[in-house]
């Protein structure tokens, strides 16, 4: 009875072994599977670090050449201003003086570096004309300003209060500026 009682129990033993063992299997196979799943993930995370990471260089690049042709377009256009600004001054100098000299005008001009008597160096106007017995004044105005407005209004104010309190100047004096400045 007790070799059977033990033939019994190792039977038992038997088909709990087993049972254990394809426990075991099918534990392992689930093992593996999540171990395949946890490196497929981590694998398609380090590919959209990477893509991430990448896409971040290239909108950095991006801002990088924007700002880079906002500042290059600026710089052109300031450029352009200063190139602007630089021959309006001799051009309308030039104009002047070839207005000045035909015969049905006729005026005296001066300009500031040959001014008529009783002009001092505090007031140096681009082109004085002689009609009538008083002085009319062009002032080709040259500006590097940013704001042109304030420039403009600045300029009025400063030639208004050296032009003040002379009686051989026109009442009005002219500020001359480049067409393309007249919109701004």
């Amino acid at each position: 009875g007790k070799g059977k009682q033990l033939y019994d129990n190792y039977k038992n033993l038997e088909a709990d072994h087993k049972a254990t063992l394809h426990e075991r299997d099918l534990l392992q196979k689930r093992i593996s599977e999540y171990e395949a799943k946890e490196e497929s993930r981590e694998k398609d995370l380090e590919d959209k670090i990477t893509e991430l990471t990448a896409a971040k260089k290239s909108l950095a690049e991006e801002r990088e050449r924007v700002i880079r042709e906002d500042e290059e377009r600026a710089a052109r256009e300031l450029a352009e201003r200063d190139r602007l600004w630089a021959g309006h001054e001799e051009s309308v100098v030039a104009l002047f003086a070839e207005l000045c000299k035909k015969p049905q005008f006729a005026f005296t001009l001066f300009t500031n570096t040959n001014l008529p008597t009783g002009f001092d160096g505090s007031f140096k106007p681009d082109i004085l004309i002689d009609f009538l017995g008083q002085y009319v004044i062009f002032d080709a105005k040259v500006s590097r300003s940013e704001n042109f407005q304030n420039y403009i209004a600045t300029q009025v104010k400063s030639t208004a209060k050296k032009a003040k309190n002379r009686n051989d100047i026109y009442p009005s004096v002219f500020l001359v500026v480049p067409t393309e400045a007249i919109s701004e």
